[in-house]
């Protein structure tokens, strides 16, 4: 139990695209301390749905072995394994359309809109921060590589992937992207912005070996001035 196992479970072989599922279980196992493995590390399983889904159709799948019982009390489950295990999904939803690239990419955590009214004044600015990691990896099965950031880029309404989007470079807070984990902050001009409006700011980083990572959200509304 409390591990997060990938391809292949039913032979001591590495899968096709071993490193990049490493990867992405190491990164999922930061999350709820749970160890990355092979499936076959420990044992050796037929028929596991990991290995029938990937073998098949190339997913990237993974098995979460909660808890350390085979059936784990609901309390138990519902007060800690649940809330230990929501993040780890979470970053894995956010990586489902790149499963194989993204997650070398730094990771943004963190971001939040400061601004001096509960809602965004039309003549105000607003100021976005993110905290920005490429060593969030569980590492107990072998060390994942990290490496500098070097740019951090916030997008309004359309996320980095779709057509449209808009890179808007942040800066970093201590005035150089020269570390493997950085904090970052842009100050955005709301006066263009429609009062009453939701909007939605992503924030994605890159480090120095190219590698793109997750998107992190965060929304603010603008009010109109009384």
């Amino acid at each position: 139990g409390q591990a997060i196992v990938w391809p292949w479970g039913h032979i001591k072989k590495e899968a096709p695209e071993h490193i990049e599922l490493q990867t992405l279980g190491r990164k999922m196992g930061y999350f709820g301390s749970y160890k990355p493995e092979q499936g076959s590390t420990s044992y050796q399983a037929d028929g596991v749905s990991d290995d029938h889904y990937y073998g098949t159709l190339g997913v990237a799948a993974y098995t979460l072995e909660l808890g350390t019982e085979f059936f784990e009390k609901c309390d138990y489950f519902e007060s800690t394994l649940l809330s230990d295990n929501i993040p780890a999904l979470v970053y894995a939803a956010k990586v489902a359309r790149t499963p194989y690239l993204t997650p070398a990419g730094p990771e943004v955590h963190g971001v939040s809109v400061s601004y001096l009214s509960s809602l965004v004044r039309e003549d105000e600015f607003i100021t976005v921060t993110a905290d920005v990691d490429d060593t969030r990896y569980n590492n107990v099965r072998g060390v994942e590589p990290s490496q500098n950031i070097v740019s951090c880029n916030y997008y309004i309404d359309i996320p980095p992937w779709m057509d449209g989007a808009i890179a808007i470079p942040m800066s970093a807070l201590d005035g150089n992207f020269d570390s493997t984990s950085e904090t970052v902050q842009a100050s955005i001009d709301t006066s263009t912005f429609s009062a009453g409006t939701r909007y939605t700011i992503f924030v994605q980083a890159t480090d120095d070996d190219g590698n793109v990572g997750a998107v992190s959200a965060v929304f603010f509304e603008k009010k109109k001035i009384q």
